[in-house]
Order: C-alpha cells, then sequence, then structure tokens
C-alpha cells in the first residue's frame, strides 16, 4: 500500500511498482488507509503524511517505508519513529 497526497511522488512509486510487476493499492489520505494500515504486506508512505499518520496513532506495525523527493526534516523523522518507519 502506498499513502501520500503528492501525485508525484506517487507517480514515481507507482511506475517502480509497474516496472517490477507489483500491483498497489493507494491511500491518498490518513483516512483512507485506515483498514489496510494492518493488512498490508508493505506500507510506503509518502513524507506529506508522516506527521498526519502519527497523530493518528495508528497501531505500529513492521513493514513501513518513507519515502521523499528530498531530505526530510527533524520533525519528520521524529514522526517517523512514531509510525515505526
Amino acid at each position: 500500500m502506498v499513502v501520500t497526497g503528492a501525485s508525484d511522488l506517487l507517480d514515481e512509486v507507482l511506475g517502480v511498482a509497474a516496472a517490477v510487476g507489483v500491483a498497489v493499492d493507494v491511500a491518498v489520505d490518513v483516512v483512507a488507509c485506515g483498514p489496510q494500515w494492518t493488512r498490508a504486506p508493505m506500507v510506503i508512505i509518502g513524507d506529506d503524511v508522516v506527521p498526519l499518520l502519527a497523530a493518528a496513532q495508528l497501531r505500529r506495525r513492521p513493514g513501513v517505508v518513507v519515502v521523499a523527493k528530498v531530505i526530510p526534516d527533524d520533525a519528520v523523522r521524529a514522526a517517523a519513529v512514531g509510525v515505526a518507519a
């Protein structure tokens, strides 16, 4: 599953997934990802939604990766720890 509201970042992640033949579920916001958060084998989250996911206090889980087009700032990195990324 990919969670991001950044269309350019989503396009890049989907392009990589297509290149390796992997189907990807997409959630464009925190509310939409809730049902799949625990079921998806891997969750890729854009740096744009990391603080929102941390604030939502979803259950920590393995297999969470943050992707960004630039090096995330300290606030994003700290929030990523809250979602086990």
